[in-house]
């Protein structure tokens, strides 16, 4: 388990500052006894969220300067990243069953919709709504360079949350700094 792993090298939740990386969608945050966001931050104290939409870290250079600050001296970072995928109770890759819903749903439907805006002939402009929808846009521009890659899969939505989950780890890399 990734806590016992974590508490072996010193990791606690005095000396720990949990930082989420996840999709906000509701799927990913509806059980606090199992999901993996609600674990780490009963594990280690309260969360700063730095994702939007597929799990990217919107919140950018600025979110991760802000977060750092609040580390403990000599102390330790964990970050949850990832987007989702879902897969429904007849086993289909990128549909959910949503509680209250009669029919299936697309998860992560940020990373569906992008990927088919960006099949459909849609260029990945920046910021092409304005500011009303800059995550959307900012997902398809970084997807749209993996699109011959996704065609390639023998499960494109199985590709897909392999290949946001690349995206948000560049993503992050990029805004990563460590003189915490």
């Amino acid at each position: 388990m990734v806590f016992d792993v974590l508490k072996e090298i010193g990791f606690d939740g005095d000396n720990t500052i949990f930082t989420d990386c996840s999709c906000p969608d509701e799927i990913n945050h509806d059980n606090p006894d199992e999901d993996v966001s609600s674990l780490f931050q009963k594990r280690y104290g309260n969360v700063f969220p730095l994702s939007g939409l597929a799990g990217l870290p919107f919140t950018g250079k600025t979110g991760w300067h802000a977060m750092s600050s609040h580390v403990p001296k000599d102390g330790h970072i964990v970050v949850l990243i990832g987007p989702h995928v879902g897969i429904d109770s007849e086993g289909r890759v990128g549909k959910v069953n949503r509680k209250g819903q009669s029919c299936v749903s697309s998860a992560c439907g940020a990373a569906i919709g992008a990927l088919a805006a960006l099949k459909s002939g849609e260029k990945a402009d920046k910021f092409k709504n304005g500011y009303h929808d800059f995550q959307m846009d900012c997902v398809k521009h970084l997807l749209e360079p993996h699109l011959k890659d996704l065609d390639k899969c023998a499960n494109e939505q199985a590709g897909l949350g392999y290949k946001m989950f690349e995206i948000a780890d560049q993503f992050l890399e990029e805004i990563i700094h460590l003189n915490w």
